[in-house]
């Protein structure tokens, strides 16, 4: 629709047309934008719970890549985390612990940026933070586990307590030879 179709009625009769194509009825049974859940005795307070957390995901991450610009093996996350939201648990409000964490009111606007991001834009991030990872250190942590990847019936790779490296070569190749396809 171009801009000055958006209008609210508009929207719904789109939405009922989606709802009479995909249930075959006059109208659904639920509609079109409400998120099922699984669990039995689901209420809208779930609905409301899943975009409040998601705000607050976005949010989080917002503050993190603001404050380190990548999260993934940054060993300031976990602490940050456990300090800012974990060893509270219930007893704090949620808005005050989205606050102390990000040092920032509770907002919508992490998820509004995320959502609207275009394709292009998306792209730019994940080869900005892709590169971010290959330039970092290696990093081989010493795990007192067993270890197995598996793909179906296939063993991929496994180890056992000690040093990954070898395994995490294994796992990247395994990768390489089934995706080759990367984003241009």
């Amino acid at each position: 629709m171009s801009e000055s179709e958006l209008t609210s009625e508009n929207i719904q009769n789109v939405l009922t047309q989606i709802e009479h194509t995909m249930y075959a009825l006059p109208a659904a049974p639920r509609p079109i934008l409400a998120v099922p859940h699984l669990l039995a005795g689901e209420s809208s307070a779930y609905y409301h719970g899943y975009v409040l957390a998601e705000m607050a995901v976005q949010q989080t991450r917002k503050y993190f890549l603001e404050k380190y610009g990548y999260i993934a093996d940054n060993p300031n996350i976990g602490p940050e985390l456990e300090n800012g939201y974990w060893k509270y648990g219930n007893s704090e409000r949620f808005f005050d612990l989205v606050e102390r964490m990000t040092g920032k009111p509770f907002s919508g606007d992490a998820l509004i940026a995320e959502a609207n991001r275009t394709v292009d834009e998306a792209i730019a991030d994940a080869k900005k933070l892709l590169e971010h990872s290959r330039e970092a250190s290696e990093w081989s942590p010493n795990l007192e586990a067993d270890i197995k990847v598996i793909h179906g019936n296939e063993k991929i790779t496994e180890f056992t307590n000690g040093d990954f490296s070898a395994a995490n070569i294994e796992f990247q190749n395994w990768v390489r030879d089934r995706y080759p396809k990367e984003i241009a």
